[in-house]
Order: structure tokens, then C-alpha cells, then sequence
């Protein structure tokens, strides 16, 4: 049984009936709603800007310290562009790109256009490349830069027209973050293979927003390796037919995604037999996987108040696709409320089972309300050993002092704890061990192993269970 009953289901039923959020086709304004409990999907946006921006975009850009108007212009003024100065695109100005890449914009410079300006009505010029050299990005973004109201348009095929025998996967991206405080807004961005915006080492604070994110084969978000988890993606509309914004499971990568419409397009008819992929997704991450064979996904994600659709209605393979896929246990936390999904099913957002909070989302065509499906698992965090990570910590001393935290999702409350150390039970109660009380001897560990595996299951008193591992090598004096 998925559903716990929730006292307020009749009136979230009603709310329903009358709430557009609920009805996936329909994009008007929601009634004003004043407990935030029961605001669910993209439309209930805050942010004052349309979904995938354009039409009197609030924040567009309409003055420059430099206006370009073919290639050579715009190579040349992001060559001497400075921190603080905007390269302004010609409206209407169409630039061929073709056989470019890493095309570098400066730390602090706005590289803008006039998409959603209300006094013109458009639709931003366009920057496209019909070649590029493969596995390359388009352009560089540097720390403390913006992109902003223009298209951008890569060499790979409409969703409908992909044939890799045809047209082979060029791994091409558009925009690659390498640096802090960067922000992609109000951009259209299509026929890219790879990604449309990809956070790649040093990515923190990356402010994704009000986009229109289209025909990208796969990821038209990801973040990469030694990217931070202050990623936010919000507003865009986006649409899939492979995955619509994921990560690699890096050890502190993660993101939030809020307020974006998440379209199902149906799926090429070269991919035969597909099985359905998933919208939100986050890897394990792959070089734990093949050296110690654990699971670990990111750090932290938290995705609520996302519209999930189905364009793909006589696609077969839609019946597979899932609404979100954690690969692995997440160090942190992975949560999800507040969603209109697409699937009926809560089981929709699949997961490893530890670290998962799904609690409070509509589910299918119905927008039936489910408050708190068994896929929502306690929280389990741990402070000594640290948690896991790519190296081992080498804890020093005779003796370890185990730290964990549990946090379990209310109303519920913990039940009972179990405690294993390389597959021994150290430890069995109805609370987590006080500081202090739980000293495992380090000393009298087993020296030829190549690291200590410790693992923390909790269940609540539904007998849900969560379950995180770490691990450790030891300094004995």
C-alpha cells in the first residue's frame, strides 16, 4: 500500500478540480492559495517571469558596451570584454559558428541579447554552428558571467530526425560552466547531443533560469565532476526523451530543481525497444562503483514544485519512463515534494533505498495526492567516520568513536537502529547511539583488508527502512 491517509485529501481533491498546476495542459495563472502545503508544480512559479522565458522577460538585457553583428565582431569583443561590460548581440542578427568550440567568455561579462524584449516582441538572435569539432563545448562561461536572451542552435537532429547510424553521437555541448556565480537565463537552446548547459569543475553557484530547453539528446542539464551541489535550476521548460537534468554522483555534486515544466517528447523511431529513460536522474558515482562497489550518489538534491508532462502519448515506451532515478544513496539528502508527476505510480521515483524523502507530490493524470509513500526512507548522516567519499579516510587512535544522525520524516518517528562493522552487529537499539557511547577498537580490526565498511540501517515505525554505508582505514598507534 503506497498511500498513508492524509486528513486534508478531500480538500487537496477539491484544490485539484479547480487548480490548473494539476491539469498538465493548461498554463494559466494559479488561484492565489495561502498555505504553501498545497501549491504543486510549475504553476505556482514565483519567480514574476514565464516558464522558459521570452514574452517581456523582466531581467532582459537592452544595452551593451559593445554590439556585434557577425563572428568576427563577437570573437573580438569577448577578447577584450571586461568584468562588468555586456557583449550585446544585434537583435535579429543571425552569426554561423560552425567549426567553433570553446569559445571563451570572460569572468564578469554578460554576453546578452534582446529575447523577451517587450518593445520588440523578440525572438532573440541566434548564435548556431553546423559543425563542431566532437565532444567539445560551443562556449566556455568563466567565473561571475551571464548568458542571457539570446538562441543558440548545435548540429545535431531534431529529437524526431535522430539516426545514429545516420548521423552519429557528437557528445557537442553548448554552454560549460567552469567557475562560480554563473547564470544561463532566458535562452533557447536546441540541437545539442550532449547537454545544453553543463557544470563542469569549479561550478557553484550556477543559476539556470527561465529557459527553453529543446532537442537535446541527452542531459539538457548535468552536473559534472568537482561541481558543488549549489546548483539551481529553475523555470525552464524543458524537454526529454532521455533524461532531462542529471549528475555523475561525485561525492558533493548535487542540485535543486524548482518550478520547471518537464516535457516528454516521444522518442526517435530508430531507438526500437526503448526503455523509457527517467527525467530526473542522478548517477552513481561510477569510480567508487568499480573500485569498492558502493553506491554513492552526490551529495544533496531537492527537486519540488515541478510540472511533469506527457507529450508522448502513443509513444509504448512512455509506460516505462520514470519520473526521477537515484542510482545510489545520496551522503546527504534526496528530496522531492510538492511535484505534479507524470507517473501514477510513487514507485515512479526509484531509488537505493537510504536518504530518500518523496512526501506530499500528485502523481499521474489524475493528480491523485499521495502524502507519504513508502518510497520516503529515514535519513541516516554520519559525522564519524565521515561520510563517504572517492578516497578512505585513515582514522587515527585505539579507538573509533561512532557519530551518526537520524532523521526521520514527520509524522513518523524512529523505530529501531542496527549497527554493522565489516558485517558484524556492533550496535542494536530503538535510538541512534549517544556521542560517545559507541567506541568501536580499532586496534583489534582485521589489518588485510583494504578498507572497514560501516553501515547504519534504520527503520521507522512504518518498517521502512534506511540504509547508508561508509567506510575507513585505520591509523593504529
Amino acid at each position: 500500500m503506497h498511500e498513508i491517509a492524509f486528513k486534508y485529501s478531500t480538500l487537496v481533491l477539491m484544490l485539484c478540480l479547480l487548480w490548473p498546476a494539476c491539469n498538465k495542459n493548461v498554463l494559466t495563472d494559479p488561484p492565489i492559495i495561502q498555505d504553501e502545503q498545497f501549491k504543486y508544480g510549475a504553476h505556482t512559479n514565483p519567480t514574476g517571469d514565464a516558464i522558459g522565458g521570452g514574452g517581456c522577460y523582466s531581467q532582459a538585457v537592452t544595452e551593451g558596451d559593445y554590439l556585434v553583428l557577425n563572428r568576427s565582431e563577437l570573437l573580438d569583443a569577448l577578447s577584450v570584454a571586461q568584468a562588468g561590460e555586456v557583449v550585446l548581440v544585434g537583435p535579429g542578427t543571425e552569426i554561423d559558428l560552425s567549426g567553433d568550440s570553446k569559445i571563451r567568455i570572460p569572468e564578469g561579462v554578460t554576453l546578452a541579447g534582446d529575447r523577451g524584449n517587450c518593445n520588440s516582441d523578440s525572438e532573440g538572435p541566434l548564435l548556431y554552428a553546423n559543425s563542431m569539432p566532437e565532444g567539445e563545448g560551443l562556449f566556455w562561461l568563466r567565473p561571475g558571467c551571464r548568458v542571457t536572451g539570446l538562441r543558440f542552435r548545435g548540429p545535431d537532429a531534431d529529437f524526431s530526425d535522430i539516426d545514429y547510424d545516420i548521423q552519429p553521437a557528437s557528445w557537442n555541448r553548448c554552454l560549460v560552466s567552469w567557475g562560480e556565480d554563473i547564470e544561463v537565463d532566458n535562452c533557447e537552446i536546441s540541437n545539442f547531443h550532449h547537454s545544453a548547459v553543463s557544470a563542469n569543475s569549479g561550478s557553484a553557484n550556477l543559476h539556470i533560469h527561465h529557459n527553453f530547453l529543446r532537442d537535446i539528446h541527452a542531459y539538457p542539464v548535468i552536473t559534472l565532476d568537482y561541481s558543488a551541489s549549489s546548483v539551481l535550476i529553475e523555470a525552464n521548460r524543458i524537454h526529454w526523451v532521455w533524461t532531462a537534468m542529471a549528475s555523475t554522483g561525485y561525492p558533493v555534486t548535487g542540485y535543486e530543481a524548482r518550478y520547471n515544466m518537464i516535457i516528454r517528447k516521444p522518442a526517435p523511431v530508430s531507438w526500437e525497444n526503448y526503455n523509457g529513460g527517467h527525467a530526473i536522474d542522478m548517477h552513481f558515482f561510477r569510480e567508487v562503483k568499480n573500485t569498492r562497489g558502493h553506491l554513492i550518489s552526490g551529495s544533496e538534491m531537492k527537486v519540488h514544485h515541478n510540472t511533469f508532462i506527457n507529450e508522448a502519448a502513443d509513444d509504448p515506451s512512455i509506460a516505462l519512463a520514470l519520473d526521477a532515478k537515484i542510482s545510489g544513496v545520496p551522503r546527504v539528502l534526496a528530496e522531492f515534494h510538492n511535484n505534479c508527476f507524470l507517473q501514477a505510480d510513487p514507485a515512479t521515483v526509484e531509488h537505493q533505498g537510504g536518504n530518500a524523502w518523496v512526501h506530499n507530490n500528485l502523481y499521474g493524470p489524475d493528480s491523485v495526492h499521495i502524502m507519504h509513500p513508502m518510497e520516503a526512507t529515514p535519513q541516516i548522516l554520519f559525522r564519524n567516520p565521515p561520510p563517504p567519499a572517492g578516497e578512505i579516510p585513515a582514522i587515527t587512535g585505539e579507538n573509533l568513536e561512532v557519530d551518526v544522525k537520524i532523521n526521520i520524516l514527520q509524522p513518523f518517528h524512529l523505530d529501531s537502529v542496527v549497527i554493522h562493522l565489516n558485517d558484524e552487529v556492533v550496535y542494536s537499539a530503538t535510538s541512534a547511539p549517544a556521542p560517545g557511547s559507541l567506541l568501536l577498537p580499532l586496534c583489534d580490526l582485521e589489518s588485510s583488508r583494504p578498507f572497514h565498511e560501516l553501515q547504519v540501517t534504520a527503520f521507522d515505525n512504518r518498517g521502512v527502512a534506511g540504509q547508508h554505508l561508509t567506510v575507513f582505514n585505520t591509523n593504529c598507534p
